[in-house]
């Protein structure tokens, strides 16, 4: 499932990568569906790999400005490529996941902050789909007349 508003797509896994390694091996951070994971002026890391390169971490170093709608405001420092990165608070719960630069409109080349899509936001779209998709009926072959 893809969804460009809030610029995230979903897929499956395998269990084992294609040369049979398990994929559970590299861990993994869980999504909390509730809000209010993220608290203004509380500390946030992120976890990015700007372009493909090498991993940075932001430990502590940047603090949640907000949020509005389905969006957390942040100014941890992040580098072009980022997207996607996780945004966690002290909890190592996953509260947004980075999505872009917001610029300041009063001095130009320069930022004001950055914007995480909240992990909430993502949850409630994927309620939303899901409710979607059990009003679909689709037919199988159980589904189709016997023919006599």
């Amino acid at each position: 499932m893809t969804d460009a508003a809030l610029n995230f797509t979903v897929i499956g896994l395998q269990e084992r990568s294609r040369q049979g390694a398990l994929l559970a091996r590299f861990g993994a951070l869980h999504l909390v569906p509730e809000s209010g994971k993220a608290l203004t002026s509380e500390h946030l890391s992120i976890i990015q790999q700007p372009g493909g390169r090498e991993k940075q971490i932001a430990l502590r170093n940047s603090r949640g400005l907000g949020t509005h709608g389905d969006h957390l405001y942040h100014d941890a420092d992040t580098q072009q490529g980022a997207s996607g990165a996780p945004v966690l608070n002290d909890r190592w719960y996953r509260v947004a996941r980075h999505h872009r630069t917001v610029p300041d409109l009063n001095e130009a080349c320069t930022w004001a902050a950055n914007r995480g899509v909240r992990v909430s936001a993502i949850f409630t779209r994927l309620r939303k789909s899901a409710a979607d998709l059990a009003l679909i009926h689709i037919s199988g072959p159980r589904d189709r007349p016997q023919s006599r």
